[in-house]
């Protein structure tokens, strides 16, 4: 994909780095870049704060842009900053924890896919942290 750098102008091409679940928190991966010089911009923002329900569906959350050529050192970065603790099964304490919709998944997808066809809000449909190895399905 190419696209315009805000500074330089002129075409390159990027690379998504990272999706995150709100502007804040691409903000904060976006400040860090940019301290470190490697220039950055986001995509999808708008509509990620329009209809926050959707993030994490079909891809869709705020996405950090870097040049294809940075990325390596981008990745780097975020990795070395990223947030240390672990989410561990309150049941089991395995850290073989998905932030997904649970293992009644199906069920919530079907009631998606419902409500965009029937243009129904389905704001009380929630992503839920779900255990692979003891099946627990749980809050953060």
């Amino acid at each position: 994909m190419y696209t315009f750098s805000r500074c330089k102008h002129k075409k390159m091409p990027t690379k998504r780095l990272v999706t995150c679940e709100n502007s804040i928190e691409a903000g904060f991966i976006i400040n860090k870049l940019e301290q470190d010089g490697i220039e950055c911009f986001l995509t999808n923002e708008n509509f990620t704060s329009l209809f926050p329900n959707f993030t994490g569906i079909l891809g869709a959350g705020v996405q950090v842009m870097v040049e294809e050529e940075n990325y390596d050192i981008a990745l780097k970065l975020i990795k070395e900053n990223a947030r240390k603790d672990v989410i561990r099964c309150p049941n089991c304490n395995s850290d073989q924890v998905i932030y997904s919709f649970g293992n009644k998944a199906t069920g919530k997808i079907i009631a998606i896919i419902l409500s965009l066809i029937l243009w129904i809000p389905f704001g009380n449909i929630k992503r839920t942290c779900f255990c692979k190895e003891c099946r627990t399905e749980f809050k953060r």
